[in-house]
C-alpha cells in the first residue's frame, strides 16, 4: 500500500479500537471542528485562529467544492479529531487538522490521513 509499518499500525490500531471516519460538511461540524481546534491550539501554546477563518472557509470554499473535511470519530461516535484537505482542480493538501488530546495515541489521525488519501483518489485527484 505505499505506507510505513508505523502507519500501517496506527491505522490497525485506530480501527480495532472502533474508531472510524466519515466525510462531513463544515456546515454540520463547524462548532465540533473549533472547540477540537481551541484544546489541540492551547495544548501546543499556539494561539488558536479566529472562529471566522473556519466560517470563512463554510461559506466560501466549501461550497466550490476546494475543501473536504474529515472526521475521525470514537467508538461512541463522537467526534474527536479532523482533518481538512485543500482541493484544486487534480490536487488535494493536507490544510489543517486538530485532534482531541486524550486521543493523540490512537491512531486515529493516522486513519483520518489515509482515509483522505483515499478519498482524493477516488475523487480524481492524481497529487
Amino acid at each position: 500500500m505505499g505506507l510505513s509499518q508505523n502507519a500501517r499500525q496506527n491505522i490497525k490500531s485506530a480501527l480495532d479500537n472502533g474508531y472510524t471516519v466519515q466525510r462531513v460538511k463544515w456546515a454540520d461540524c463547524l462548532d465540533d471542528y473549533y472547540k477540537v481546534h481551541c484544546e489541540n491550539y492551547a495544548r501546543t501554546k499556539v494561539p488558536a485562529h479566529p472562529r471566522m477563518y473556519f466560517q470563512r472557509i463554510r461559506d466560501l470554499i466549501e461550497p466550490g467544492g476546494h475543501t473536504v473535511l474529515w472526521a475521525g470519530l470514537d467508538k461512541s461516535g463522537r467526534l474527536v479529531a479532523f482533518h481538512n484537505s485543500a482541493r484544486f482542480a487534480d490536487t488535494s493538501q493536507y490544510w489543517t487538522g486538530c485532534c482531541e488530546t486524550g486521543h493523540l495515541n490512537s491512531g486515529v489521525n493516522y486513519l483520518l490521513f489515509w482515509n483522505a488519501i483515499k478519498g482524493a483518489r477516488q475523487d480524481g485527484c492524481k497529487w
